[in-house]
C-alpha cells in the first residue's frame, strides 16, 4: 500500500512540474524590437521642379479710378489675387503669385494665369452692405505664350465687393482646373482649338492685348505661331 501511495505521489509531482513548464512557455512575452537597430527611412516623394501655376494681376487700377476710392479698388485686386491662389491650392495645385513682371521672370512655372479687373462699380449702401458690380477678364496660358483658355466674368452683390471677388475667383479656378483635366470650360474660349480660323484667333489675340492680359513679347510670339498656320 505504501508503495502504491509513493508511486501516485511521484506521478502527481511530475505532472505538476510539466504543467508549470508548459505555462511558462505559453506566457513568455515576445521579444520587442531592437531600439538600437537602424530604422528604415522612406524615400521622399519626387516632385517636379517649379510651380504648377503662377498668377499675376495685370489690372491697371489707376485707369479705373482716382482719389478716395482708389484704396477700395486696390483692396479688391489684392482680395481677388488671394482668393484665386487659395482656390487653386485647395485643388492640390502648387501656386504662387508674382507682384511684378520682373518677379514673374524669376519664377519657374508650367502655366501662367493672368487676370485683369476691367470694371468696378460701387452702388448705394443698404441695410445689408453696399451694392457692387465687378467685371474681371483672364487668360490662362503656357510660358511660351500659347493661350489655353480665356474668359470674362461679371458679378453683382448687394452686400460687398468681396462676395463678387470670391465668386469670380471660384469660376476662374474651375475653368483652369477643367483645362488641366482636359475638359474645356464652357464660358472660356480656347484660343488654340482647331475649329477657329486664323483670323478669329488673331482677333482674339488682339483683344487680349488690348485688355492688357498679354505682354508685348507674348503677343509677338503668339502672333508668329498663329501665322504659321496660314
Amino acid at each position: 500500500m505504501k508503495k502504491i501511495l509513493a508511486i501516485a505521489l511521484l506521478i502527481a509531482c511530475s505532472c505538476f512540474l510539466l504543467i508549470r513548464e508548459t505555462s511558462a512557455e505559453e506566457f513568455t512575452p515576445a521579444a520587442g524590437p531592437d531600439v538600437n537597430a537602424p530604422q528604415p527611412v522612406s524615400a521622399p516623394t519626387p516632385q517636379a521642379a517649379g510651380l504648377d501655376i503662377a498668377v499675376i494681376s495685370r489690372s491697371t487700377i489707376t485707369e479705373l479710378t482716382a482719389g478716395e476710392n482708389l484704396r477700395y479698388y486696390r483692396s479688391l485686386d489684392d482680395w481677388l489675387m488671394r482668393s484665386i491662389v487659395t482656390d487653386l491650392e485647395d485643388r492640390g495645385l502648387r501656386v504662387d503669385f508674382a507682384e511684378t513682371e520682373d518677379s514673374l521672370k524669376k519664377k519657374e512655372y508650367r502655366h501662367l494665369l493672368a487676370y485683369k479687373v476691367e470694371d468696378v462699380e460701387f452702388g448705394f449702401k443698404n441695410p445689408f452692405g453696399r451694392h457692387a458690380n465687378v467685371r474681371v477678364s483672364y487668360v490662362f496660358q503656357k510660358p511660351d505664350g500659347r493661350v489655353l483658355a480665356s474668359g470674362e466674368y461679371r458679378e453683382h452683390s448687394n452686400k460687398s465687393w468681396k462676395k463678387c471677388a470670391i465668386s469670380i475667383s471660384r469660376k476662374v479656378s474651375t475653368d483652369v482646373a477643367n483645362v488641366l483635366s482636359g475638359n474645356h470650360p464652357a464660358k472660356a474660349g480656347n484660343a488654340g482649338t482647331p475649329d477657329k480660323t486664323v483670323e478669329e484667333r488673331l482677333k482674339e489675340l488682339d483683344s487680349l492685348k488690348a485688355k492688357g492680359l498679354v505682354t508685348k513679347d507674348e503677343y509677338r510670339s503668339k502672333r508668329e505661331e498663329i501665322l504659321k498656320d496660314l
